[in-house]
């Protein structure tokens, strides 16, 4: 409860300061000077309010003192219930309330929760240790400026204590002792608090101190003139506008408005597509979505509010319509400029740089002109249909958050249930007797790396023994949930073929896909472990219950089952704070003009400190922690295998996304280290050529998925390694296979045209058989559909789909061009009817041949 109140009263202006912080220093490379920055552009912000408060303040004294001889005289004359009878109706008769006398107090009321904020903040703030600054030290210490008898006696809180009371002098001239008292009683409270503070907090507050002394000198010996342009032409015409308007029940629901789209519908946004993967240790997304909401309404439903009542009647309805304006922009560069931007990891940072085209800038900056021009011009003769826009909007907007908080516990549930399913050890089981199979596919895993990382590391030649490398091999699509059904089951499941049967859900067919195999195998005497199966019951955390009612299949979750990273309480409290802040400057960041938008993403940084004050160690751990959670199952695979000296037959069907959770390791080593430099290691990375093809590297996004490609396949091949110590390797056939690549822009000769990059549909493919020998390469074109196929021969006859009841054949790929769509609808909680919606991309035919071949890509009317 207190952690709300706090968010709502305190956080907002703790925001603000923190906020104003990082822009002087970023500004400025000084954080001394950054303090004075905060303290003179807050304590302008707010000057406005602490005047209308004074403004109040004289009013009440002055009434008071009105009052004061009828008081006195009831007081004196009158006792017990008959003077409070007196008094109220004395009150009542003079239109006074008794609360009113609270206005007296309100400029220190108002100093609470700023004095909190800041203390909370700049005390805690890591980045001011050993931080000096003029004649102080430390800022992050007292500045125990000198030392007097072994004892330390701090300068600066006497200073501001000092220049306090002779603002109070000037202040409170003139006004009763009481007045007096409280402001030297203050003052003295605050060197009691402030003494033993970081002298970094003390500065803050004496800057204060001295804006406040000088504000007070200035309106007490300046008589300050009214505004130049008050009889104006300008003044007049803003006289004429806001006259016409009736806004005093519109600026509630703009507050509104604002605190749904910022607190909830933004975040919720990003969280409802994939709620899990925000979960850090035992803490779900509800805590950011609760955290978030508490804050902009904290900002929008307190502090909005507290300004506008303050504010006179003219300067109400100019706030009310600037504040339309704001709404209306908000909403646009939200919905409007989403397409632009990549992908978001848990801590709301993108997983690629935001660099847009300069035309896009523009474009943005151009619409809103317009759309502010518009508004002026029909608000002021509309008025009343912009008011019920504005209710209409909200009213909108909090039925889609309801419905994405639905989306989001319904995700959270799945998400518990799946974790009842969490691998132990020796889940998988070989045989030296029988015939084991094996289908691991790696999310994500780029088929063009493959050579490179052969002529980089010899040794994975010798890991691979058996194997043949496809190169010349197409995916259907360029996310899971276009090419998992094929991969899994075959061409009757390309995306062409799902889509044929559009009287059946999405779900049910991913479903059945995925039990394909598994319940074949099942059938012919096979023992079945799956793990990890994608989209399972077309959820992001995998669904086991599809496999309930096959006896001899067992199903498990292997993600995180067995991170055991040393630092990882480390990772739990330092992922949530970073994650909680970024939260919050996501959904300001999504409401700018496209132009300001980087500049507050600042590199995920946004406007915190908090990414440069934890060690890169833990940075780098918490930022890579969904790579843990897969990594760590690679190099478990030789601990959590079984090998039985029998003749049993086992078929193993494994997902596993390391691949897909790119990250930047060491080199050359590509380890996940807790001291990576990453950029050296960007810059040691240099563009490698191979028979004239050029892998470029001058990009983090593409050096991060080479190294995690060639890190996984390392760990695998480690695992291999073991299969052979323990004699199971000849009597196993093994698959390992990807869903899709990605189109990084990494190979010039792959990129076909604007929209398609071959390097997203060059999946990797890898196959050894029984009793294989040597690393071979094939050029035979091959689509990752060919996995059934393959891991079924000679072990099936004429195999037959469990639940369609067609054969499992290859012979599509010979006898028509493969469809490939190009669309990025890759979320199953959106795109989850009966067919694909691929509305977003094109569609393009593969003539059989070169997938290299530009010539063999036919676009699709």
């Amino acid at each position: 409860m207190l952690s709300v109140i706090y968010n709502l009263f305190v956080m907002p202006v703790q925001i603000v300061v923190e906020t104003t912080f990082v822009l002087m220093n970023r500004l400025f490379h000084n954080k001394g000077i950054a303090i004075i920055g905060v303290s003179l552009i807050i304590q302008t912000l707010v000057l406005p309010l602490y005047k209308r408060a004074d403004a109040m303040q004289e009013e009440e004294r002055r009434k008071q003192e009105e009052m004061s001889g009828w008081v006195k005289h009831i007081r004196k004359t009158f006792k017990g219930d008959e003077k409070f009878m007196m008094l109220s109706t004395y009150y009542r008769q003079q239109n006074y309330k008794p609360y009113y006398g609270l206005k007296s107090s309100l400029s220190i009321l108002l100093q609470i929760p700023f004095f909190l904020a800041a203390y909370n903040y700049l005390s805690h703030l890591e980045a001011l240790n050993g931080i000096s600054f003029l004649f102080i030290k430390d800022l992050g210490r007292p500045d125990a400026l000198f030392n007097i008898a072994g004892f330390d006696f701090n300068v600066l809180p006497v200073a501001m204590t000092i220049i306090n009371i002779i603002s109070g002098i000037i202040y409170t001239r003139k006004l009763t002792v009481r007045d007096k008292v409280q402001v030297y009683g203050l003052a003295v409270i605050f060197l009691v608090l402030l003494y033993k503070s970081p002298s970094g907090l003390v500065l803050y507050w004496t800057m204060n101190n001295i804006y406040s002394l000088c504000k007070n000198v200035f309106m007490k010996l300046i008589k300050f003139k009214k505004r130049l342009c008050k009889n104006g032409v300008v003044s007049q015409k803003i006289t004429e506008y806001t006259e016409k308007l009736d806004w005093k029940n519109i600026v509630i629901w703009e507050l509104i408005f604002m605190t749904i789209l910022m607190g909830a519908m933004i975040p919720l946004s990003v969280i409802s597509s994939s709620s899990s993967e925000f979960v850090i240790g035992d803490s779900g997304p509800q805590r950011i979505i609760i955290r978030n909401v508490c804050i902009y309404a904290g900002f929008f439903l307190v502090w909005f509010p507290i300004f506008y009542m303050l504010m006179r009647e003219r300067t109400k309805k100019i706030f009310s319509v600037v504040l339309y304006i704001i709404c209306v922009f908000a909403m646009f560069n939200f919905m409007g400029y989403s397409f632009s931007f990549r992908q978001i990891s848990y801590l709301f940072m993108y997983t690629e740089d935001l660099i847009l085209p300069a035309y896009i800038y523009w474009a943005n900056i151009g619409a809103l002109a317009a759309i502010a021009f518009l508004l002026v011009l029909i608000i002021g003769k509309k008025s009343k249909i912009a008011g019920a826009i504005i209710k209409i909007s909200v009213i909108c907007m909090a039925v889609m958050c309801i419905r994405n908080c639905f989306i989001m516990n319904k995700q959270m549930e799945s998400y518990t249930e799946s974790r009842e399913h969490i691998a132990d050890e020796n889940i998988l089981t070989l045989s030296k007797d029988g015939e084991n199979v094996i289908v691991f596919m790696l999310d994500r895993a780029i088929g063009t790396y493959m050579p490179y990382l052969l002529e980089e590391n010899e040794s994975i030649k010798e890991m691979f023994d058996g194997f043949t490398y496809y190169p010349n091999t197409l995916s259907f699509g360029k996310s899971t949930n276009f090419c998992t059904p094929a991969l899994f089951a075959g061409y009757e499941y390309t995306p062409e073929n799902i889509n044929k049967r559009d009287k059946e859900s999405l779900k049910d067919k991913q479903n059945e896909a995925l039990k394909v195999m598994p319940v074949l195998f099942s059938e012919n005497g096979f023992n079945v472990v799956v793990t990890d199966p994608p989209y399972a019951g077309y959820t992001w955390d995998p669904d086991l219950s599809i496999y309930d009612g096959y006896g001899n299949i067992k199903a498990y979750i292997t993600e995180g089952a067995y991170n055991d990273v040393p630092v990882r309480n480390g990772i739990e409290d330092g992922g949530k704070t970073l994650q909680e802040s970024n939260c919050v400057y996501y959904s300001l960041m999504k409401i700018m003009p496209v132009l300001l938008q980087n500049f507050i993403y600042n590199d995920g940084g946004y406007c915190s400190m908090i990414k440069e004050t934890v060690t890169p160690e833990l940075l780098a751990s918490i930022q890579n922690n969904s790579f843990y959670d897969w990594y760590t199952v690679l190099e478990s695979l030789p601990d959590i295998t079984t090998i039985e000296d029998d003749n049993k037959n086992n078929f193993i069907m494994m997902q596993n996304s390391t691949t897909h959770e790119s990250s930047i390791l060491s080199y050359p080593d590509y380890l996940p280290l807790r001291n990576v430099d990453k950029e050296q290691v960007i810059q040691q990375m240099e563009d490698r050529s191979i028979d004239g093809r050029t892998m470029s590297m001058d990009k983090s996004v593409g050096v991060a998925h080479y190294q995690t490609f060639a890190a996984s396949l390392r760990e695998i091949g480690e695992w291999m390694e073991y299969l052979k110590a323990n004699d199971v390797y000849d009597n196993t056939r093994i698959i390992i296979v990807s869903d899709h690549g990605k189109e990084l822009g990494q190979f010039d000769s792959l990129k076909i045209n604007s929209e398609l990059d071959i390097q997203a549909y060059s999946p990797l493919l890898l196959v050894k058989d029984f009793n294989s020998r040597g690393f071979n390469v094939s050029d035979e074109y091959m689509t990752n559909a060919d996995v059934p196929t393959i891991a079924l021969k000679d072990i099936v006859d004429n195999p037959t789909n469990p639940f369609t009841n067609k054969l499992i054949t290859n012979i599509d790929k010979y006898n028509k061009n493969m469809k490939v769509t190009t669309s990025g609808l890759y979320n199953v909680t959106t795109n989850n009817g009966n067919v694909f919606d691929t509305s977003d991309g094109a569609w393009y035919e593969v003539t059989p041949g070169d997938i290299t071949d530009a010539n063999d890509w036919r676009h699709c009317e």
